[in-house]
């Protein structure tokens, strides 16, 4: 079932994709189709026992609200487990609480795009990419502290420093690693123009935070060294989005996207570097899932052939889905999982 509403949700993606400058777009009742199929998509693929869900099932069910808030690990991470605890003891199922989060994380999102005015297939991309997928499985907490991040990012593209500012706090509560991407609302609200000093200073202090906290290497892998593979993947992508920026984009977004995306491919280096195998494919897809959103924004800006470049975007970002095992794992049999 997790399958079939996989792809009815991507050909709804790759329909919305092809009629961006349709009136058909806007008149056809699509927005509640997609929507209704990113709803039960979502609700149905989250397979509660399987990776690291069981962790977060069982110390919901069993570790008490008191013992948390004075563990130093739990409140590193205040943001995610104190108020999902919260709404655990509100309706006494974890399932409901995952589904209620997720339902939230996919507003923010539509919020996001509706903001920055990017069109609305990106909002069914970012869950039948395999970044949504394994998201929503697998690294659930940076599923959900990257839409807090792009939540800083658009409050700090729209020149509103506070608003980013607590967004990125509460994203960095949410999921620790985070704190790597400091910087990033910091050029979007400065239109890419820091002072000389500040980005090599950050990632020279990148560097050094990475090495010593160690990022995910307590948790298990799947047994495949994919970091070579992923780190590719990011640097394929720096280079479509700094091409596209170059030629399709205002001086103002050009800017501070080509920036953003010397920050991110340095920081990718840096965590290729540093850390281990886990780190770099987790980390590598916080970076894909920023790129997204940047490469979708400059892509309706100025493309003349926008619809066939973003039906390009919606194939390269959803086809390793369906060649990754792990995420075929998921969709094919997440039922007999759970």
């Amino acid at each position: 079932m997790e399958l079939v509403l996989y792809c009815i949700l991507f050909f709804v993606t790759i329909l919305y994709a092809l009629l961006q400058r349709s009136k058909l777009y806007k008149h056809c009742g699509l927005i509640s189709l997609l929507s209704v199929a990113i709803i039960a998509y979502v609700i149905s693929i989250r397979s509660y026992n399987m990776a690291d869900m069981i962790v977060y099932e069982e110390t919901f069910e069993n570790l008490p609200l008191k013992d948390m808030i004075v563990s130093p690990y739990y409140l590193g991470c205040f943001a995610f487990w104190i108020p999902l605890k919260l709404l655990y003891l509100l309706f006494g199922s974890t399932q409901i609480v995952f589904i209620f989060v997720d339902i939230l994380l996919v507003c923010l999102l539509e919020w996001i795009l509706r903001k920055l005015d990017i069109p609305s297939y990106v909002l069914g991309l970012f869950l039948v990419s395999f970044i949504g997928v394994l998201g929503m499985q697998n690294i659930y907490r940076q599923y959900g502290a990257v839409i807090l991040l792009l939540t800083s990012c658009t409050c700090a593209f729209e020149k509103r420093k506070w608003w980013a500012f607590l967004w990125f706090g509460i994203a960095c509560l949410y999921h620790n690693s985070i704190a790597l991407f400091a910087i990033i609302p910091f050029l979007l609200y400065y239109e890419g123009k820091p002072r000389v000093w500040i980005t090599p200073t950050y990632l020279v202090a990148a560097a050094l935070f990475s090495y010593s906290k160690g990022f995910y290497s307590r948790v298990a892998g799947t047994g495949l060294d994919l970091s070579v593979a992923y780190l590719l993947l990011v640097l394929f992508f720096g280079f479509v989005l700094a091409f596209l920026s170059k030629h399709t984009a205002s001086l103002k977004v050009e800017d501070s996207v080509r920036t953003v995306t010397k920050v991110l491919l340095a920081l990718e280096l840096i965590i290729f570097i540093t850390s281990g195998t886990i780190a770099v494919e987790r980390f590598s897809m916080e970076i894909l899932a920023i790129m997204l959103l940047f490469t979708a924004k400059v892509i309706s800006m100025g493309v003349k052939q926008k619809e066939l470049v973003s039906l390009f975007l919606v194939f390269i970002y959803s086809l390793p889905t369906l060649f990754f095992d792990s995420t075929m794992l998921f969709l094919d049999n997440a039922e007999s999982l759970r």
